[in-house]
């Protein structure tokens, strides 16, 4: 009898296709943070981001704001005095 995958998707797809579903869910319910959660994960899955910032919960915090400001930037949802630095 041939062993089953025990792989979770979650782990076997981390930055892959359900990153890819939760930015797009983000952007079709227009919940710019899910859809920055969605992009900051296939970041971090392509190793855009750096595995220390993953460990410290306050910078994944910080992240996860940037990303949801670059979000909003690109549908031009910010006054321009508050752009990201």
């Amino acid at each position: 009898m041939a062993d089953k995958d025990t792989t979770k998707p979650d782990d076997a797809d981390q930055g892959g296709i359900g990153a890819k579903i939760t930015e797009k869910l983000g952007w079709l319910t227009a919940d710019r943070q899910m859809e920055a959660e969605g992009r900051l994960k296939q970041a971090d899955g392509a190793g855009l981001t750096g595995k220390a910032d993953a460990d410290d919960e306050q910078a994944a915090a910080e992240a996860a704001d940037r990303a949801e400001l670059e979000v909003r930037r690109d549908y031009d949802e910010l006054h321009p005095d508050a752009e990201p630095e």
